[in-house]
């Protein structure tokens, strides 16, 4: 920005690099979709939320229900595994949620892609009953709805849950339903059977491409220098004006 005497304002763009204004504090964190928050967030804590009725608070069984950064790529991924049993602190029954790989592809305008976004349920039993009992439940957990069901009907509840649903920004046009893709074992002992369930969904996402003009046009400022004279005159006082939105 220029100030009165045609010099730049020094901060007022957050500095000038390389011929160009870098982008001012606040603007760094405006995001074009206008959700407030970035989309695997948005995602990831919605579909945490679909689930809280599984929750012990909500007259479940599930001990927790996590977002996690950990994607366990197997069995023999023990270094993902001791991340993910670290997160979930002890607790189990449990369901960690995160997400995965992103592809994005072109709607026709530079602008516009749609990105189809992969979203990871791990679920964790580790009761001490057989491992058939872990899978497939038993006489104990017929007996309680907050009783441990075992891991096919986790993962049928959250089937029930998700599919379908539309996690994240209610009413948002960007944010389109969940489809569950597959699901299967990741590890098996004599103390506890974790398994993966996988979904995604589709985002419709468009950048602005005039973001660099629309930065210049934000800060435009005009001076003006009347006589006493001036003032009086409407003719001279009826100005073009540059309105911030």
């Amino acid at each position: 920005m220029l100030n009165a005497y045609g010099g730049r304002v020094a901060g007022d763009y957050g500095g000038y690099y390389q011929g160009r204004w870098a982008l001012p504090t606040l603007e760094r964190w405006l995001l074009d979709h206008g959700l407030g928050a970035p989309l695997r967030q948005l995602v990831q804590d919605g579909v945490v939320n679909l689930l809280q009725r599984l929750h012990v608070a909500n007259g479940g069984y599930v001990r927790a229900i996590v977002p996690t950064t950990t994607h366990v790529a197997g069995k023999h991924d023990e270094q993902g595994l001791a991340l993910l049993f670290a997160e979930l602190q002890g607790n189990a029954p449990a369901i960690a949620v995160s997400t995965g790989e992103q592809r994005y592809t072109r709607k026709g305008d530079v602008d516009r892609f749609t990105g189809e976004l992969e979203i990871r349920l791990v679920f964790l039993v580790n009761s001490l009953r057989s491992r058939v009992s872990r899978l497939e439940g038993d006489v104990a957990s017929a007996a309680s709805a907050t009783a441990d069901p075992g891991i096919y009907v986790m993962m049928e509840h959250a089937a029930q849950l998700l599919a379908g649903q539309t996690p994240g920004a209610s009413g948002s046009q960007i944010i389109k339903p969940l489809d569950i893709v597959d699901d299967g074992p990741l590890e098996s002992d004599n103390e506890l059977e974790l398994w993966q369930q996988s979904y995604r969904l589709m985002l419709e996402r468009a950048f602005n491409r005039d973001r660099d003009l629309s930065l210049v046009l934000k800060q435009i400022n005009t001076y003006h220098r009347l006589s006493s004279q001036q003032l009086t005159d409407p003719a001279i006082l009826e100005v073009d004006t540059v309105v911030k939105k």
